[in-house]
């Protein structure tokens, strides 16, 4: 019976013929000579009893635990350390170009979301989605990536409002309703906002911070201000307004890692950021021209070694296209700049692509 669980693991067995392998001055001709003196069954006895004597040796090494992360294009971030999974700003219905600027009304993908999903998450762990504002390009998918995952979402008021309209509306038997948990980050007294940390998640925490979002051109940020009560699903990209902006410090014993979906730094509270460091911060790249503020309050406060950019691709062609970045990003100068500040990058060669990470490795 022992004899044959241990030869039915094909590592063990590997192992052992290649020892027997070596005893070439006790079985002139190697292994053959070996299988030709016995038979089977002694063969067997033969590699039960090293595997037995010499287990410790050729055991399989147990996989280091890792967070994994993946991207799916804009700022859809995914973040898991195998028994629990989080989604930042789910987005991937990619309407087209002319679906968008027509103001056609923009409807979530369900077949585009499973698929996607299935891909990343095919263990069906997500139990948390965090949203960083509420425009369209991180947002379109949020109700079916809940719906699908049953996870809980967290948001700004204007995030509330997309989600109260699907639970307001005709489900489906199977739907479920969607559970929300509204961010409302605490002023200070210079009337600053401060954080809000959430441990609910697993071995998670994640604490929510103030951001500003890039602007789109000439120093000019398109569809500001929070959502309207006269919000409707399927909604053109005008009902889309930004709402408020959040970055988020995903805290774990693997490692910590920074989601900061903006190119515009934010001078976070001292106090906070000398108890805190992010080895990985997953940064949006889409309007970098001069990195000295970044590094002065986002890079440097937080001890980063590495950045993912992430925002930087022509998010008007589906997923399966692959990735194309927008004409005005230039992924190379990025990572040169940062080289040359002693800051890794790593950029995804495809959507879906796994980034196997913890603290350790970037040390």
């Amino acid at each position: 019976m022992i004899s044959n669980i241990l030869i039915a693991n094909p590592a063990i067995e590997r192992k052992s013929c290649k020892l027997i392998k070596n005893l070439e001055p006790v079985f002139p001709g190697g292994l053959l000579t070996f299988r030709s003196y016995f038979n089977y069954q002694t063969q067997l006895k033969f590699v039960t009893l090293i595997t037995l004597l010499l287990f410790p040796f050729l055991s399989v090494k147990a996989a280091e635990p890792t967070l994994e992360i993946a991207w799916l294009g804009t700022s859809s971030i995914y973040i898991s350390d195998g028994e629990t999974s989080l989604f930042f700003d789910p987005f991937i219905t990619r309407p087209s170009k002319s679906n968008v600027f027509t103001l056609k009304k923009l409807i979530s993908n369900t077949d585009d979301v499973n698929e996607w999903l299935t891909k990343i998450d095919h263990r069906s762990t997500i139990q948390a989605i965090f949203v960083s504002h509420t425009h369209y390009d991180h947002v379109l998918d949020l109700v079916e990536v809940a719906r699908e995952t049953r996870a809980i979402v967290y948001g700004s008021q204007s995030t509330h409002k997309i989600i109260d309209k699907a639970n307001s509306q005709p489900r489906e038997n199977d739907e479920p309703k969607i559970f929300y948990q509204s961010i409302q980050l605490p002023k200070q007294e210079n009337n600053e906002l401060s954080y809000q940390t959430i441990s609910d998640h697993g071995d998670f925490t994640i604490t929510i911070l103030p951001a500003k979002h890039t602007p789109h051109f000439c120093h000019v940020t398109l569809l500001k201000g929070k959502i309207k009560d006269s919000f409707k699903l399927p909604e053109t990209v005008l009902g889309y307004r930004m709402g408020e902006n959040f970055s988020f410090l995903i805290e774990h014993p693997l490692g910590n890692i920074l989601f900061h979906p903006s190119s515009i730094a934010v001078e976070f509270e001292e106090s906070f950021t000398q108890a805190k460091e992010a080895d990985l911060i997953i940064l949006g790249i889409q309007k970098v021209d001069d990195l000295s503020d970044l590094e002065q309050y986002v890079f440097d406060p937080f001890n980063v070694k590495t950045v993912i950019p992430v925002h930087y691709d022509y998010f008007f062609k589906p997923l399966k296209k692959g990735v194309i970045p927008f004409s005005s990003v230039n992924l190379k100068n990025v990572e040169n700049s940062l080289h040359e500040k002693g800051i890794n990058m790593h950029s995804f060669k495809y959507y879906g692509e796994k980034y196997i990470y913890n603290n350790a490795s970037l040390k």
